[in-house]
């Protein structure tokens, strides 16, 4: 059913609304699902969900950021300046690099999104899950959209770490080679 739907994307079964937005509830850290249906069709919705890796949405694109240091840091960049660039991690934490650390930075192609989500659900929970994104998104089409857009949480709310103290941080260069 699509109630039940609802309350597995809100709940910590499937704990979709962790990091998507519907309709103005939920986080900022993955794509707003509100209007999904109308650019996406319920097949392509299944593969994000079962393939999370195989496509991303704009501007939650993963990167690899190998440091002047040798190790690697990876994950969506939340916000840049001139002199930082902060990256959203896949445990959604947020690691703040200067620019003068980053030796090279390049798209990863592993989505933050975890991966097996599928086998968390029965093939019906699957299925009311889609159906209740399918739902909210055309309920969408008639809604206001939301009131802030997603890179404008404020820094004192994030959690943000120093890349010198990232237990993101690895030795894998060969990302690199």
């Amino acid at each position: 059913s699509v109630e039940h739907g609802r309350e597995l994307f809100n709940g910590k079964q499937a704990a979709c609304a962790t990091c998507h937005r519907v309709n103005g509830a939920g986080a900022q850290d993955g794509p707003d699902l509100s209007k999904i249906s109308a650019i996406r069709q319920p097949r392509d919705l299944l593969e994000s969900i079962v393939f999370p890796s195989i496509s991303f949405a704009r501007g939650f694109e993963p990167f690899n950021v190998l440091l002047t240091d040798g190790r690697v840091v990876s994950g969506v960049i939340a916000r840049e300046t001139a002199h930082d660039v902060v990256l959203r991690t896949n445990d959604l934490s947020e690691i703040r690099i200067a620019r003068t650390a980053i030796d090279d930075m390049r798209p990863s192609q592993t989505s933050i999104m975890p991966q097996g989500l599928e086998s968390r659900l029965t093939r019906d929970e699957l299925q009311d899950l889609l159906d209740a994104g399918i739902n909210a998104s055309s309920d969408a089409l008639n809604s206001p959209p939301p009131r802030a857009p997603r890179h404008s949480r404020p820094l004192a709310s994030a959690r943000v770490e120093t890349v010198n103290d990232s237990p993101s941080a690895c030795t894998n260069s060969s990302l690199f080679n």
